[in-house]
């Protein structure tokens, strides 16, 4: 997994014409494919005179990247996957993007929908301001009681945010998030300092402004 991506940091809309039609790239940041999907709904809902409002994302969720596009009564793969085609070129993560076009009469051929749509998604990428998302691990980690402080101080050394400590038998558990290129150093550390007896696993990663 990449340490790091793009998404924009606020959402834009453009306006592009091609020919008699007018295309509207609406673009937002979206932290899951529930966000993503309600925004669809939401600019569909805002244009709902439009001729067509071709959507697409790409969102890390539930542990993955996935990818979505819908040519919503295109031709078949000349609208959404150009679009995603521009997100993913442009290596952006978390955002979602919806073209709205409003037909003028004049046919643009599939090469013609091909080339319109990315270009009007790429507008509103190029022209959106920019924000820089690092990969984070939350971790758990358990040992024996003794070796608590010298796991909290290497917690700390690295900045990470503890969420909880709790004491089990005579040992504990701590969780805490961490940036992803701080968990081998981490680890490293903590097998130095305490021979190896507090084991820290990934229990969940996901990306975030920093």
């Amino acid at each position: 997994m990449k340490e790091s991506y793009k998404t924009l940091k606020e959402p834009l809309k453009i306006i592009n014409k091609v020919k008699d039609s007018r295309f509207i790239a609406t673009a937002s940041p979206c932290n899951s494919r529930k966000e993503a999907e309600d925004f669809i709904a939401k600019i569909k809902s805002t244009y709902s005179d439009a001729s067509h409002n071709v959507s697409a994302f790409r969102i890390y969720d539930s542990q993955e990247i996935v990818e979505y596009s819908d040519d919503d009564g295109e031709p078949s793969g000349s609208s959404g996957p150009p679009v995603l085609a521009k997100i993913a070129g442009y290596e952006l993560l978390n955002i979602c993007v919806v073209v709205t076009r409003y037909f003028g009469g004049t046919k643009l051929g599939i090469g013609g929908l091909i080339k319109a749509y990315g270009n009007t998604c790429e507008m509103a990428l190029r022209q959106g301001k920019k924000l820089t998302l690092k990969l984070f691990y939350q971790v758990e980690g358990k040992g024996d009681y003794q070796d608590l402080g010298e796991t909290l101080g290497q917690l700390e050394k690295i900045a990470a945010e503890i969420k909880g400590i709790k004491h089990e038998n005579e040992g504990f558990v701590v969780k805490a998030v961490l940036r992803a290129v701080d968990f081998a150093t981490l680890k490293n550390n903590i097998k130095e300092l305490t021979g190896d007896k507090v084991d820290f696993k990934i229990a969940h990663k996901f990306y975030a402004a920093n």
